[in-house]
């Protein structure tokens, strides 16, 4: 049992150093760079309070499908009209790309809550923003 064990936590340790290893083999860079969350909140009262949560994650599943890695999207909700915007670094294999937008979504909502109205995140390769403005006047296509 003990060579059990042992062995296991070898294992464990190889294991975290390769996905360490590829890491820097690969590039991925997800070293934080700044964060905004939206000072806006949706009222307490709120009925849908997982909709920021969705229509992010709605830019983290597209983003590595778009072109150039760059997606942008909108949705009217509840009279509310949502702009969201995803990019990674040009260059990235795609999964390195989901990879930043997984870490980018988890500190965002580490940093800011799902009740803030609008919120953004830029880490070294990607960057994810929402909000209820539009916010850029060149390039959104409404994908």
């Amino acid at each position: 049992m003990a060579s059990y064990v042992g062995g296991f936590h070898i294992a464990l340790i190889v294991s975290v150093c390769f996905l360490m290893a590829r890491d820097v083999a690969s590039g991925l860079n997800t070293d934080f760079l700044y964060r905004i969350c939206n000072g806006n909140r949706f009222p307490p009262d709120w009925h849908e309070k997982d909709f920021p949560a969705q229509f992010v994650w709605k830019i983290v599943r597209n983003t590595p499908y778009a072109d150039g890695y760059e997606y942008y999207t909108d949705k009217v909700y509840y009279a509310i009209h949502f702009y969201g915007h995803g990019v990674c670094t040009q260059g990235l294999p795609q999964n390195e790309c989901s990879q930043c937008l997984y870490v980018a979504t988890d500190n965002l909502w580490k940093n800011c809550d799902t009740s803030v109205i609008g919120a953004q995140i830029q880490l070294r390769d990607c960057r994810i923003r929402y909000e209820e403005y539009h916010f850029n006047n060149d390039g959104f296509n409404g994908k």
